[in-house]
């Protein structure tokens, strides 16, 4: 694993930081989440999913519930049909053929699965077709689905903040988080269909940051942390180009958009980070501009430098 920034940060005592604070942010929705929610559906769906009967099942019954037109088409996954909302209204009294005895067993498991998830927080907290409201926007952000989940987010949106802001003020990587938390989740709902469960997590807030870091430091040398195994030199920081981000991370992204441009095929919701690279672009943009516009003014004599304060300095 190679990432931009540095682990020492991690071990540091920490202070009062725009890092830290998103850390802690995001650590208290997760104990809160987990404190005032049911347990999370992927577990029983997990459980489901395993019995190789009750997959094929429900990749026939989903096959069903379809219109003329899409019946047509391959029968999809059965991951991919229990994400589907347009199959889950059809369960309970839909005409189903073919082994009885397995539909029902189907039905009672598919019941339970919508009752954990309409009572979890990624249908009560994440952004969705169905769940789509005002403050959803936000709050998917700072959800996460599980340990594994948070620590991986917030570990990549410590390590870019933490190099980040001792460059750029908070105005501006405040306003990368959301308004790329925006944009990803914008993508998210135009290119994954309705019929798709909500999303949540970090990570098209963490593609925004990265893009914006790749393209204010272009070709300039950042650390890099890399973690091969535990162990005395195993670990370290290199430094790299800044644009080694677009293929350590970015490519492979918009790879798997183009490969598979349906949408979540997987767990992860790639079409959003898509969106999350997209603003932190457009906001890199802007923010270049904006120093160029300031050194200008300087050359003129319109600012004097010691007008500026450290907002966006490069």
């Amino acid at each position: 694993m190679i990432v931009p920034g540095q682990f020492s940060n991690l071990i540091k005592r920490p202070h009062f930081s725009l890092s830290w604070t998103f850390v802690v942010l995001n650590i208290l929705v997760f104990a809160g989440t987990s404190f005032f929610f049911t347990k999370w559906p992927s577990v029983s769906l997990g459980q489901g999913l395993k019995d190789k009967n009750f997959a094929v099942s429900i990749s026939e019954m989903h096959q069903q519930t379809l219109d003329p037109i899409e019946r047509k088409g391959t029968p999809v996954p059965a991951l991919e049909a229990l994400r589907d909302h347009r199959f889950w209204k059809k369960v309970r009294t839909f005409p189903f053929t073919g082994d009885q005895v397995q539909i029902e067993k189907n039905r009672a498991m598919l019941l339970k699965f919508q009752e954990e998830y309409y009572a979890s927080s990624q249908y009560q907290l994440g952004l969705g077709a169905l769940e789509t409201s005002p403050w959803a926007w936000v709050t998917y952000q700072f959800t996460h689905a599980s340990i594994i989940h948070l620590v991986g987010n917030v570990l990549f949106i410590f390590l870019i903040i933490s190099y980040l802001e001792l460059e750029v003020g908070f105005f501006w990587l405040v306003s990368i988080y959301l308004l790329g938390g925006f944009g990803g989740g914008l993508s998210y709902l135009l290119f994954e269909g309705a019929g798709n469960m909500a999303m949540v997590g970090g990570s098209a807030s963490a593609s925004a940051l990265m893009a914006f870091l790749m393209l204010i430091k272009n070709n300039k040398l950042i650390p890099w942390s890399y973690l091969l195994a535990p162990v005395p030199r195993g670990y370290g920081v290199i430094y790299l180009p800044a644009f080694f981000i677009f293929p350590f991370y970015i490519m492979s992204d918009f790879i798997a958009v183009l490969w598979e441009p349906a949408g979540l095929q997987s767990a992860i919701a790639v079409s959003a980070h898509i969106g999350g690279v997209f603003v932190g672009l457009i906001l890199g943009i802007i923010y270049l501009t904006e120093e160029k516009l300031k050194k200008y003014f300087i050359r003129t004599g319109v600012l004097l430098e010691n007008d500026l304060t450290d907002e966006g300095k490069i």
